[in-house]
């Protein structure tokens, strides 16, 4: 955090320098610009990509976490992460061999639909009393706090 602090405030003291340096014109115009973008590049690389609410914190995850380029890459690894614990929930509870897809909007806040495929889900003997459609439903409805429409394919 500290060396957060140090990095912004030393790019605030050159860009205010430069200003005051250089002269009027083209020159001091694209400067500004130049440390604008500086600026806010250096603010936007500092961002810890693991507060969108991650919920792998192991060190590897945090370094391939921490090495993605792209708004899409971190998207594709949320709904990859989040269908492996749906399916790890599914198997504690009973499910296994399940498959999980998550399908969201173009951003990262909402989820349009889930589709559950239990074509080749096999079921714990000690769960066998249980209706694995429904019982599918809300573990991943209570799971990924979702209301939204969940498809499951037998």
């Amino acid at each position: 955090m500290l060396g957060y602090i140090i990095k912004l405030g030393s790019l605030s003291i050159l860009a205010t320098v430069s200003q005051l340096i250089l002269p009027k014109g083209k020159m001091k115009s694209t400067c500004k610009v130049v440390f604008s973008l500086i600026l806010i590049s250096s603010i936007i690389s500092s961002i810890d990509v693991l507060d969108l609410e991650f919920k792998y914190h192991d060190s590897e995850s945090k370094q391939y976490i921490a090495n993605l380029s792209s708004v899409s890459q971190i998207k594709d690894l949320k709904i990859d992460l989040l269908e492996a614990d749906c399916i790890n929930q599914l198997s504690k509870n009973g499910i296994n061999n399940a498959q999980v897809s998550i399908v969201s909007s173009d951003n990262l806040s909402s989820i349009e639909h889930v589709e559950i495929n239990l074509k080749n889900a096999v079921i714990d003997e000690n769960f066998s009393h249980i209706n694995i459609n429904v019982k599918a439903k809300e573990i991943i409805m209570s799971h990924l706090n979702f209301e939204g429409e969940i498809i499951i394919y037998e």
